[in-house]
């Protein structure tokens, strides 16, 4: 037991890391080998599967923590049932199948935790994981990220019964080997084959504000200052980036006078985030206005 737990944690340490730090994307290939080798041998290894999913979703999405740390410790544990769902619904399906099974089972409950009604939440797909590996995940246009996070499942099963079964299994492999040669082929033709149109001049400014600052409304004048600020030393002729919410408080969008005023000084085209109202309505939006104070266009995220 002691060795499947210390298995279990790793495999949360390993997938994470995927996510965590680009550099180490390709653990995400090998990472769930152990928790799937622990699948073969246990007959009930849904608390394995727990365990490891609380240390992988707690290293992704511990910055919740600075938010709010009771709500990050109970999405942790909600995220980390659908493991457990997949451990119990995994073992009903013939092992000789695993290698379409499993992967199959592990994409529907991406699916289903991404668009359940209220609670859903797509973030951490495993497909994500791999967006520096522009040779692979070209065909997630065709197929979805979806896509991706199936072939690699189907890396770590194939894997995992191969070390199991203690032989190399051919067809899994061969069947593997497509999966990932599609990607590739795919890939190559997608990239060969764009050409972009224009070249866009772009600064990303990181204000590095404070979250507790945003709702002060002392620090108001502080914040929309050194917006102003940073975005006029950017370079003129490029398209200025700001991040999620930068705009202090809530945005009227029906009383936006000094809003408008700000964009006029800071004469760039610009992109930022702010959390806006109307109607009596509240969305975290991204809005894009021209260095005539003009609002060209406003998109409101409708979902995390």
């Amino acid at each position: 037991m002691a060795v499947s737990i210390s298995l279990s944690v790793l495999v949360g340490i390993l997938s994470a890391l995927s996510f965590d730090f680009p550099r180490f994307s390709f653990l995400i290939w090998f990472s769930f080998v152990p928790l799937f080798y622990i699948f073969y041998k246990v007959k009930n290894p849904q608390g394995y599967f727990f365990i490891a999913a609380f240390v992988h979703y707690a290293a992704v999405i511990f910055w919740l923590g600075f938010v709010t740390r009771l709500g990050a410790l109970l999405l942790i544990i909600y995220l980390a049932l659908y493991w457990v769902v997949f451990a119990c619904f995994a073992k009903v399906f013939p092992r000789k199948y695993a290698v379409f099974t499993l992967p199959l089972l592990w994409v529907m409950l991406e699916f289903i935790r991404e668009n359940v009604p209220v609670l859903g939440f797509g973030w951490a797909v495993l497909g994500y994981s791999q967006f520096k590996n522009i040779f692979l995940i070209q065909i997630a246009d065709v197929f979805g990220v979806k896509f991706i996070s199936l072939v690699i499942v189907t890396a770590n099963v194939i894997i995992a019964d191969c070390l199991y079964r203690r032989k190399v299994l051919t067809k899994e492999v061969l069947y593997g080997l497509i999966l990932t040669g599609v990607c590739f082929g795919y890939s190559v033709y997608a990239l060969n084959k764009y050409k972009p149109k224009e070249n866009i001049r772009i600064s990303i400014v990181q204000p590095n504000i404070p979250q507790e600052l945003k709702w002060d409304v002392e620090a108001r004048s502080f914040i929309i200052d050194k917006l102003l600020r940073l975005g006029k030393e950017a370079d003129s002729e490029s398209l200025v980036i700001y991040p999620e919410a930068s705009w202090p408080g809530v945005l009227d969008m029906q009383e936006k006078d000094e809003f408008i005023k700000w964009a006029k000084r800071l004469d760039k085209d610009y992109l930022i985030g702010a959390v806006t109202k109307e109607e009596g309505k509240f969305y975290n939006a991204a809005i894009f206005v021209d260095k005539n104070g003009n609002i060209k266009g406003e998109y409101r995220k409708i979902r995390l």
